[in-house]
Order: structure tokens, then C-alpha cells, then sequence
């Protein structure tokens, strides 16, 4: 291990049998919403940003929390607001 201050590096560990290496991992930049065996509907990274700013908007552009607004567009979106 290599000590850099209070930084770590953690101990190398092995996948188990049949788990895809992080680099065979492709994502699909959506979020699943649902059950996690048969998602009905699929919300984008880029939607929910999109409803995030409008929150911020219509805010007046006044600082907040971002994740805050993420969550509550994340919500909104599922409600179907």
C-alpha cells in the first residue's frame, strides 16, 4: 500500500466468477424507475437535469441545493408532474 498523508490505497481484491470487469461495463444513461426486475419507464440523465434546472428557474435562479433539485425532479418526473 502506498501512503500519501491520510490517503490510502485500498488493497487490490478479486471479482467474483462471471462479474464483467468496470471497463466491460457499458451504461445506458438512463435511470430505471420501478422494480428493478421489469422497469416500466426509463428516465435520462438529460431529463432530469433538464426539470432540475427548471426547479432552479423557477426559484429565481437563487443558490439551493443541486441535489436537492435533482431529487425533487427525480420525483416529479416519476409522478409524472
Amino acid at each position: 500500500m502506498t501512503n500519501f498523508g491520510a490517503f490510502k490505497t485500498p488493497p487490490l481484491t478479486r471479482r467474483p466468477a462471471g462479474t464483467p470487469a468496470p471497463s466491460e461495463i457499458k451504461g445506458s444513461g438512463t435511470i430505471a424507475v420501478g422494480s428493478t426486475k421489469t422497469p416500466s419507464t426509463s428516465l435520462s440523465h438529460d431529463r432530469i437535469a433538464q426539470r432540475a434546472y427548471e426547479i432552479y428557474a423557477r426559484r429565481g435562479y437563487a443558490p439551493g441545493n443541486p441535489e436537492e433539485d435533482w431529487f425533487e425532479a427525480l420525483r416529479q418526473l416519476r409522478a409524472g408532474l
